[in-house]
């Protein structure tokens, strides 16, 4: 299994699966953080098929430059991390008996005003495991820059 991890400023995949993107590929942003796509690509290859049809956990989070998990701020005066889980489960397709890899793609939405750091590096980080099992089937990342605080839009 293969997963490319993408940023983008929006995107959404079409009932037939294919992949809309735009401003795909940023490497620097602002804090607090716009609207944004965290845009997920797996590829499962015709050899791998004792994954099809089992439970998969994907785990996508931000981590710091020292690759710490980032910790924001919460309404409750903790620190909470920036953090998506969800299952997913890929069953075979025509795909797989022409010889070809399964490919299917996730578009992640995160809203704006994630607090982060000035002129520093963070990272997008997902890890695809067997549900039940904390060995990475595939994981990568997706590293950016947080170049300048901008002030926050005041609602009227």
């Amino acid at each position: 299994m293969k997963v490319d991890l993408l940023l983008a400023d929006s995107g959404e995949v079409d009932p037939n699966g294919k992949l809309h993107a735009l401003g795909i590929g940023w490497t620097s942003t602002v804090s607090p953080t716009p609207p944004m796509v965290v845009i997920l690509i797996l590829q499962i290859m015709p050899t791998e098929t004792d994954i099809l049809g089992h439970p998969l956990t994907i785990n996508v989070s931000i981590r710091t430059q020292d690759g710490e998990q980032f910790l924001a701020p919460g309404p409750d005066g903790g620190s909470h991390p920036i953090q998506i889980q969800g299952d997913a489960m890929i069953n075979p397709s025509a795909e797989l008996q022409a010889g070809l890899p399964i490919s299917t793609s996730l578009v992640l939405p995160i809203g704006p005003g994630i607090p982060l750091l000035e002129r520093r590096l963070y990272s997008w980080d997902v890890a695809i495991t067997a549900k039940g099992d904390d060995r990475a089937l595939a994981s990568d990342s997706s590293v950016f820059y947080v170049s300048r605080l901008v002030q926050p839009i005041q609602q009227p």
